[in-house]
């Protein structure tokens, strides 16, 4: 038996957290029974004693709420990291804009994100202001080399950069299972990079969303 490594890459929220529970596989299959979305399947169970979840938030707004959550912090296997994950390793501005401004259109008014300026979603680029912060950003392959912790399951959710941070990924090694919430306009090409890595598409409407992908390697 062995330790699981998940990451979840845009964390607010923290999806994974459920598999901190001392009996993960217990919490599985109650969230299983109640219809709540699930990160790892129930059939890994009997492959996995337990989970080292690894939780990435940008906002440092987002992460200091984070950091008060005294069910996140009391978790021994969670750690929350304030990182930007990006295409390349630099400095650079991350927008903070509203999305009912955005193309896809689907989200709420007082949905908050982070856009990187190459995003396709932005319909016109703003100022910096005081939505906007100097970040330095890091590749999935930096940030996993520097964490000596390659994920067995990787989860990303990056507001319309997930393409960008996919293209740079190397895949070496590649995780298990990787799960996007691509929106609708990066979907085609979110599957299209996991399918060119030997990814098998499980699944196009995962979860409660129909943006989400679920991948897994044979």
């Amino acid at each position: 038996m062995k330790t699981g490594i998940f990451y979840e890459i845009g964390a607010y929220g923290t999806t994974g957290k459920y598999l901190t529970d001392e009996d993960w596989v217990q919490s599985s299959r109650q969230r299983e029974s109640e219809d709540k979305e699930l990160c790892v399947p129930l059939k890994f169970a009997k492959e996995y004693e337990n989970w080292k979840v690894f939780a990435v938030e940008a906002l440092p707004k987002n992460m200091a709420s984070m950091l008060q959550n005294e069910d996140l912090i009391k978790r021994e296997n969670l750690y929350l990291i304030n990182a930007t994950i990006g295409s390349h390793d630099k400095m650079g501005v991350v927008d903070i804009v509203d999305l009912a401004r955005i193309k896809d259109g689907i989200y709420g008014s007082e949905h908050l994100a982070y856009l990187r300026e190459s995003n396709v979603f932005v319909e016109e680029r703003q100022q910096l202001s005081s939505t906007a912060y100097y970040t330095f950003t890091i590749t999935l392959d930096q940030l996993f080399m520097s964490l000596n912790a390659h994920p067995d399951v990787l989860r990303i959710d990056i507001e319309g950069a997930e393409v960008e941070v996919l293209e740079s990924y190397s895949f070496q090694p590649r995780p298990r299972i990787v799960q996007v919430d691509a929106h609708q306009i990066n979907r085609k090409a979110c599957t299209r990079i996991l399918q060119d890595q030997g990814y098998t598409i499980i699944d196009q409407y995962w979860g409660d969303r129909a943006d989400d992908i679920y991948a897994e390697i044979l």
